[in-house]
């Protein structure tokens, strides 16, 4: 099936030429979405991890957990609870308890790594694997490193319901499985971009890096054919990420239908501060120009969902998409506060 190949193109060699269809995941080709989407995720990660799938929790571990466990039970297509006889923890318990949707972790010892299971769940809903992910050189933890650990559970939690539910609308609005998988790693790897970016800081991310990089991955070039001004704006992480989405969605539709369709388009994209007696206010501006055919830049779909109800749903933003002369324009108004709150 095309979007199997498609979707292992980046995976690593060992994963890549594996003879699956001699385990009981069959062959790669033939792997449902739900399966070929968590091992996109796991291949992606730059610290060990690995997805366990199927009923004997069959191995597909990414580059850095086989570079990590080189020499050990860590390989391509072995079932996890007969190939880590010594150091499954909590066997048939552990399995029994991650399906039940928890995600359980394991602090390190001296003969194992710090470990965290999270379920992954099919088409159905149902679980059907485990991600694991591998710290080797984690250090015991102290309370407030405990306390840290769970609230990067929580947040995984809520990362692992986030991919869920884009794969979801993703697959709703959809025109085949190819359009599917396009726009399921475009929106992953527009938040992975993002994180990537955040892991260099605490204090949230600058909205021009927000704008900047979602803008740039869609090659659009700030001094040529766009520009990104404003007030230096700090989001807190969450609703980073919500405006990572949006913007991304902007973006490709203008890559599309708009402005980066267009050899004369522009993009220009400002935002302001607005003093409201009640609660200051971020008003933004997605301004395209120099398309060739305005009325065929906008299609209603997953992208215009989240601009127009998931940006209100998550942050209180009102949103408008209209269609100009010259093309698309999209503002933003947000309540300040709730950009930056939890910082």
């Amino acid at each position: 099936m095309e979007h199997a190949r498609r979707a292992g193109a980046d995976w690593p060699a060992e994963i890549r030429t594996h003879e699956w269809y001699d385990t009981p995941l069959g062959a790669a080709d033939q792997w449902t979405a739900s399966l070929t989407a968590a091992v996109d995720l796991a291949m992606a990660l730059r610290i060990p991890a690995a997805v366990l799938w199927g009923a004997d929790l069959i191995e597909i571990p990414n580059a850095p957990m086989m570079q990590a466990f080189a020499g050990e039970d860590i390989s391509p297509g072995r079932a996890a609870i007969t190939a880590w006889p010594s150091t499954w923890p909590g066997g048939d318990a552990l399995w029994s308890r991650v399906r039940e949707g928890e995600t359980a972790t394991f602090p390190p010892t001296r003969s194992a790594p710090a470990l965290a299971f999270s379920p992954l769940r099919d088409e159905g809903g149902a679980v059907a694997g485990i991600l694991v992910v591998a710290d080797r050189h984690a250090e015991p933890r102290s309370a407030e490193v405990d306390a840290e650990m769970r609230d990067l559970r929580h947040r995984s939690g809520n990362a692992i319901a986030w991919v869920r539910s884009i794969a979801k609308r993703a697959a709703a609005t959809s025109e085949n499985l190819d359009a599917f998988i396009d726009h399921l790693d475009g929106r992953i790897d527009a938040v992975a971009r993002l994180r990537d970016m955040a892991a260099f800081t605490s204090s949230g991310m600058p909205l021009s890096a927000i704008v900047g990089e979602q803008l740039y991955a869609a090659t659009a070039r700030e001094g040529e054919n766009a520009s990104v001004e404003g007030p230096d704006v700090v989001v807190a992480p969450r609703a980073a990420e919500s405006l990572a989405l949006a913007f991304h969605e902007l973006a490709m539709n203008a890559v599309k239908f708009g402005a980066l369709a267009s050899p004369a388009g522009r993009i220009d994209v400002s935002w302001d501060l607005l003093e409201d007696p009640a609660a200051p206010r971020l008003i933004v501006d997605w301004k395209e120009s120099g398309v060739d055919e305005p009325g065929t830049i906008v299609r209603r779909g997953f992208g215009m969902e989240v601009i127009e109800q998931s940006l209100r749903y998550e942050l209180g933003a009102v949103s408008h998409v209209i269609v100009e002369p010259d093309g698309l324009r999209c503002t933003m108004d947000f309540e300040l506060s709730r950009l930056t709150a939890a910082l």
